[in-house]
C-alpha cells in the first residue's frame, strides 16, 4: 500500500508553527485542531431528521497561534485555495455577534465561530430538532469573553471535496479560542458543553457561511474517535461507535478534483424540497415519511418531490442496514449498500456529477472494490469506496488508466480518526 499521499499531524504542526514564527517574529502558545470527515453512507438525510454514519478523518485544519495583549486580531491562512487576502486584522467589536460578514469568504467561518464563541446559551437536551429550528433558545447569560489573538491556519484538507473543511475550520478556530480564553482547556469528548461546541459551529455555518447544513458535519468534527466510525441520529441526537474491520477493508478517498460549493442555490433548493414533500404527506420530517407515504401522495408530490423524498426514505434505512452489516463485519453487505446509494444520490437527489460517476463506475468495476459512492454534499468532490486491503492499488491503476477526464483524481488511504483536540505548544518538545 503507498504513501497516505497527505501531509501526518506532526508535519503539520511544524509548518503551522515555522510561518507563525516567519510572520509574527515568535513561538505561538496554543494549537487547537479538528479533523475532517467521511461519510460512508447516509447523505442528505441529517437535515431530515435521518440517520448518518461518519467517520473523523487524520486530515485535520489547525490554527496555531497566541494570546494578544491589545489591538486587533492578525489571522493568517496559508490555505492555497483561500481567496485573497490571506492575511488581515480584525478588530473585534463590543458585541462580538456584530462581526460583519463579508470578503475574504474563508474568514467568514472564522468571524462565525467567533461570534458565537460563549455566548451563554442554555440547551434543551429533550427538544427535538426539527428542519429550520434550532437546538437551542438564547439566554439571559453574559457572553464569555474572546481577547485578541495572532495566528496562521494551516490544513491538510482538500477544500471542496466533499470531506468538511468548513467543519473542521470552524471547530479548530472554537478550540484555539478556548485555549486562548481559559488558559486551561478541557478535552471536548464527554464534557458537559460538547453539544455547545457542535452548535456554536453549527451557527457559524448557517448564519456566516449561509450553508443551510444538518448537523452531521460539526458532530464527527468533536466526536470522532480512532478505528471507529460514529452512528448518529441527527433527531434524537443519540449515538453509537462501529469499529470499521481493517483486516478485511479499508477506507479509499477518490478526489475528483471537481470542486463543489454548499452555498449555491442547488443544496438550498434540495432542502427546500425535502421541507415541502414532508409537509404535503402531512410530516414536519422526511424521517417520519414512509414508502407508503409515496405511493399515497404520489400525485400530490409530482416526480420531482417525489425522487427526493424517496431517495431520504431509502437512504436513512440503507444507513441503518449499514450499520448492522458492520456490527456483523458483513464488508459485502456494506459496500452494496454504498453501490445503491450513489445510484439513488445521482438518479432520485441529482447531487452527483459525471466526473464523479465516472470514478464511481470505474471503481466498482474492480474486483476487492465492495461498493463506491459519492460522499458529501454533491456536484463533484469525492468518492469514498470500501476496498479490500490488496486490491487498493489495483483500483488506483485501473482508475488512473481509463478515466480520461482532465483534472486528474487523487487518491487517499484513510483511517477513523479522534476528534477535535488542543495542543498546548509551550510545553511541545521541538521534533
Amino acid at each position: 500500500m503507498e504513501s497516505l499521499n497527505y501531509i501526518p499531524f506532526n508535519e503539520l504542526v511544524k509548518i503551522g508553527v515555522k510561518e507563525y514564527i516567519n510572520e509574527y517574529g515568535s513561538k505561538p502558545k496554543y494549537c487547537g485542531y479538528a479533523p475532517g470527515r467521511v461519510n460512508l453512507i447516509g447523505e442528505h438525510t441529517d437535515y431530515n431528521d435521518g440517520f448518518v454514519f461518519p467517520m473523523a478523518l487524520p486530515m485535520a485544519t489547525l490554527v496555531v497561534g497566541s494570546r494578544l495583549e491589545q489591538g486587533p486580531c492578525r489571522i493568517k491562512t496559508i490555505c492555497p485555495h483561500a481567496d485573497e487576502p490571506h492575511t488581515l486584522s480584525l478588530t473585534i467589536p463590543p458585541q462580538k455577534y456584530m462581526l460583519p460578514k463579508g470578503k475574504p469568504h474563508w474568514l467568514n467561518y472564522v468571524k462565525g465561530v467567533m461570534a458565537n464563541f460563549n455566548d451563554g446559551m442554555w440547551y434543551d437536551a429533550s427538544y427535538i430538532y426539527v428542519c429550520h429550528k434550532p437546538w437551542f433558545t438564547t439566554s439571559g447569560c453574559v457572553p464569555g469573553p474572546l481577547y485578541p489573538f495572532s495566528c496562521v491556519i494551516v490544513t491538510s484538507l482538500p477544500v471542496g471535496a466533499g470531506l468538511s473543511s468548513s467543519a473542521s475550520l470552524e471547530a479548530s478556530v472554537h478550540m484555539f479560542l478556548d485555549a486562548l480564553c481559559s488558559g486551561e482547556i478541557q478535552h471536548p469528548e464527554g464534557t458537559a458543553n460538547t453539544l455547545e461546541k457542535i452548535i456554536s459551529c453549527y451557527r457559524a455555518e448557517h448564519d456566516y457561511a449561509n450553508v443551510p447544513c444538518g448537523i452531521m458535519d460539526q458532530f464527527i468534527t468533536f466526536m470522532g474517535k480512532e478505528n471507529k466510525a460514529l452512528l448518529l441520529d441527527c433527531r434524537s441526537r443519540e449515538y453509537s461507535y462501529h469499529e470499521l474491520p481493517t483486516s478485511e477493508a479499508v477506507v479509499l478517498l477518490i478526489n475528483s478534483n471537481v470542486r463543489h460549493q454548499l452555498c449555491g442555490s442547488e443544496y438550498a433548493t434540495r432542502r427546500q424540497q425535502c421541507t415541502e414533500a414532508s409537509s404535503i404527506m402531512g410530516h414536519y420530517s422526511l424521517r417520519l415519511a414512509s414508502l407508503d407515504n409515496l405511493k399515497e401522495f404520489a400525485d400530490k408530490l409530482g416526480p420531482v418531490l417525489h425522487r427526493r423524498a424517496k431517495h431520504v426514505i431509502t437512504e436513512i434505512n440503507r444507513t441503518l442496514d449499514a450499520a448492522q452489516a458492520l456490527q456483523n463485519q458483513d464488508v459485502r453487505k456494506f459496500g452494496i449498500l454504498m453501490n445503491q446509494s450513489h445510484e439513488s444520490l445521482r438518479d432520485d437527489y441529482e447531487v452527483s456529477c459525471p466526473e464523479v460517476d465516472e470514478l464511481v463506475a470505474l471503481a466498482q468495476q474492480v474486483e476487492g472494490v465492495y461498493g463506491a459512492r459519492m460522499t458529501g454534499g454533491g456536484f463533484g468532490g469525492c468518492v469514498v469506496a470500501l476496498v479490500a486491503p490488496g486490491a487498493v492499488e489495483k483500483t488506483k491503476s485501473h482508475i488512473e488508466a481509463n478515466y480520461k477526464r482532465e483534472a486528474r483524481p487523487d487518491f487517499y488511504i484513510v483511517t477513523p480518526s479522534a476528534g477535535a483536540d488542543y495542543l498546548d505548544l509551550s510545553s511541545r518538545k521541538e521534533e
